[in-house]
């Protein structure tokens, strides 16, 4: 088997390990730090912990005690909550 030296991709025996794909699950850390990367939303950690207490956060996954964000989903939330784009703030 090559080794990394001599050409081979990295992960290439072990695509599951291949370190250049995107985390499919984010913590809650992760989640913030992603929201306002990608969609230049500033939401805390706190403050998604508090969603999954009183509601109206992105849905999200138990495994044990770790809370886990698909990134489809968080996607999806941060545009709900930014609604349609509007060309101006009149109410007619």
């Amino acid at each position: 088997m090559p080794n990394e030296s001599e050409g081979a991709t990295p992960g290439a025996a072990y695509p599951w390990a291949d370190t250049r794909s995107p985390k499919p699950r984010l913590s809650s850390t992760e989640a913030s730090a992603y929201l306002l990367e990608q969609h230049g939303i500033h939401v805390a950690r706190a403050t998604l912990d508090k969603y999954r207490c009183v509601g109206g956060g992105p849905s999200f996954h138990r495994f044990g005690k770790r809370v886990l964000y698909l990134r489809d989903t968080l996607d999806s939330w941060a545009m709900h909550r930014l609604g349609q784009p509007l060309d101006n703030t009149s109410r007619t």
